[in-house]
């Protein structure tokens, strides 16, 4: 237990320890009346649920996709809408694509949140950082802890760590249909030059 401590805790590792819990609890205080409130209003699905919807056959794998929605964060927090803005810019789009080589039939796909009817990242947050508006699932990073409950939970591996900037490095991100713009679509979709994403709505039975 000793060499414990001192390999990987350092000399001073339990101390530590307790201060990152300590700093942990106030937080999950000072969030305690935001998440039973969130908690009230997500019990009750929504009738109308926002979705987009991925073509596998016609993505050719160009990963524009990622760019754009690097993009639509860039317009709606800076105001600029130019997409060369992401020139020597690291970026951490909410929706990524994978390449399938190995199977008899390869080929390329985005992975994004489905907007479930009944998501179960919401359920599992801990803290009601993560909660259903206007049909979107959506993340409040202030109330996120970063315990990644919700990265284990989601089925569709489309909830991932945000680590842009220092300050975002205890959140998650996820698509949110790009809501916080004014750009009426979501910004992948718009963008795909081959039409494999399109803006689906449909109703909660």
């Amino acid at each position: 237990m000793e060499r414990r401590n001192q390999g990987y805790y350092g000399e001073n590792g339990s101390q530590l320890n307790r201060e990152s819990e300590r700093e942990l609890g106030e937080k999950m205080k000072n969030i305690k009346t935001v998440k039973n409130t969130k908690n009230s209003q997500n019990t009750q699905p929504e009738k109308n649920i926002q979705k987009i919807n991925v073509n596998e056959k016609w993505c050719i794998g160009c990963r524009l996709c990622e760019y754009h929605c690097a993009f639509s964060e860039i317009n709606a927090s800076l105001g600029k809408t130019d997409i060369t803005a992401l020139k020597g810019v690291k970026i951490n789009p909410r929706i990524r694509v994978i390449e399938d080589t190995d199977s008899e039939n390869p080929g390329s796909f985005p992975v994004l949140c489905r907007q479930c009817e009944n998501p179960l990242c919401v359920m599992s947050c801990l803290t009601g950082a993560i909660s259903v508006r206007d049909g979107v699932t959506v993340i409040d990073s202030e109330c996120c802890v970063g315990c990644c409950t919700c990265i284990l939970t989601c089925p569709f591996g489309a909830v991932m760590p945000l680590t842009v900037t220092p300050a975002e490095e205890n959140s998650v991100q996820k698509c949110d249909l790009c809501i916080n713009t004014d750009a009426g679509s979501p910004f992948c979709v718009s963008g795909c030059p081959n039409g494999a994403l399109t803006l689906i709505q449909r109703e909660v039975q």
